[in-house]
Formats: structure tokens, C-alpha cells, sequence
């Protein structure tokens, strides 16, 4: 049993379905009380935070969604974003784990990055949603800190619920990477979907490969 912490972007199909099935078990054993697993580390970790594994559970959702699976198994807990466990591995050993697991597999749908560059590309824009100072910073110059801790402060942006107008810049921003405009006659959510579209459509990798181009749905009312 494992729920990643990653983006579930750089699961491939069989990881991304296997946790969601996983995550369903492991909220039972707590909103029920049972006993099988229950001593699991995994079980454990998530004692005091089903809050936060039910925001877990909308990452993952989007990312299926996204890629063409049907969703009917919401779970019965309100997610938030306030309190999340402790990592059992951390991110960065995480990425290092899926990279071992997929060398002779099918990848997700953002590669494995190993450089501290490719943590930023993927995660550029979810950045840009929660932190303009801080993304203009990184745009600027990369952290000379080492490739976990950069790894664990990305990772933490997705945790963290982004303010409306610096989601709408981040969206804006993401149209016109494409080099076109958003249609003013669209609402936010439409205009993401269409977005997404395009994006699949004319296979832009830079897109395809960014956390934000599916994580920022779970905010779009």
C-alpha cells in the first residue's frame, strides 16, 4: 500500500489507477474502523489527516479525468489543504523509486525530472497560481540548493490552495504560451477545459508536461 506525494502527472496508468484504489482501502479502514492494514505505515500516517487524503484523492480524480478515465467513487470527507502528514519517503526518493520502477515501463504523462531545470519547467505554472514573488524569483535564477530540497518545496506548492487572481494570471499566462488568448465570453472553468483541449490536441509538450495544466482544476468553481 502507497499513496505518493508527487503530482500524480508523473504516475503512469497503472500507478495512478493502482493509488486511487489503494487511497479508497486506506480511508475505509479509518472512516470504518477496520482492522485489516490498520498498522500499515501508510494506515498510520494518515491517522489525523483524512481532510488532507481526501485533497489527495481530488488530485489524483482530475489527473484520470484528464486522461479520459470516468470517476464515480467520491470520497465521504471534505478535503482541505491546512494540515498534511509527514512524508514516509521523501520526494525527491519518491521520484527516485518511480524512475527505478518504470525503466522498463510505460512513463506518466510528465517524465521523471532529475535536474533542478525540469523541476521548474513541470512546475512553473502551479508556482506562478500560489506565489508570483516567488516564481519571478525562480524564473530569474534557480536555487543552488540541492535537488531533494527543491524537490520537496515544489511539491509543497501543489499542497497549497492558490489565490483567485493569481490562479486567473496563471491561467491567462498558460493561454498565451500557446501564443493565443482565452475567449472572454468563456467562464474560468470552460476556458481551462478548453485550454486542456488544445493542449492535447496539438500535443504542446511544454504543456502536457506541466503539473499545473491539471492540478489547477481542483480550484476552478
Amino acid at each position: 500500500m502507497r499513496i505518493w506525494d508527487i503530482s500524480p502527472g508523473y504516475l503512469n496508468r497503472a500507478s495512478l489507477l493502482g493509488e486511487h484504489r489503494e487511497l479508497h482501502g486506506l480511508a475505509s479502514i479509518h472512516i470504518n474502523n477496520k482492522k485489516g492494514y490498520s498498522r500499515h505505515p501508510e494506515t498510520k500516517r494518515w491517522t489525523h489527516y483524512l481532510s488532507a487524503l481526501a485533497m489527495r484523492h481530488e488530485q489524483l480524480v482530475t489527473e484520470m479525468i484528464f486522461r479520459g478515465y470516468q470517476h464515480h467513487s467520491p470520497l465521504p470527507v471534505d478535503a482541505d489543504t491546512e494540515k498534511w502528514p509527514d512524508y514516509l519517503d521523501a520526494p525527491d526518493t519518491q521520484i527516485e523509486i518511480l524512475q527505478e520502477k518504470y525503466l522498463y515501463k510505460e512513463p506518466g504523462r510528465i517524465p521523471l525530472p532529475s535536474t533542478l531545470e525540469k523541476l521548474w519547467e513541470h512546475h512553473r505554472f502551479s508556482v506562478m497560481a500560489r506565489d508570483r514573488g516567488k516564481y519571478r524569483l525562480y524564473e530569474r535564477k534557480l536555487p543552488n540548493g540541492e535537488f531533494a530540497e527543491f524537490t520537496k518545496e515544489l511539491n509543497n506548492f501543489i499542497r497549497q490552495k492558490p489565490l483567485q487572481n493569481n490562479l486567473d494570471n496563471a491561467i491567462e499566462e498558460m493561454w498565451q504560451y500557446l501564443g493565443l488568448k482565452s475567449n472572454a465570453n468563456l467562464g474560468l472553468n470552460e476556458s481551462f477545459q478548453a485550454l486542456q483541449e488544445i493542449v492535447k490536441k496539438e500535443e504542446n509538450t511544454k504543456l502536457l508536461h506541466s503539473t499545473a495544466l491539471v492540478e489547477l482544476a481542483i480550484w476552478i468553481n
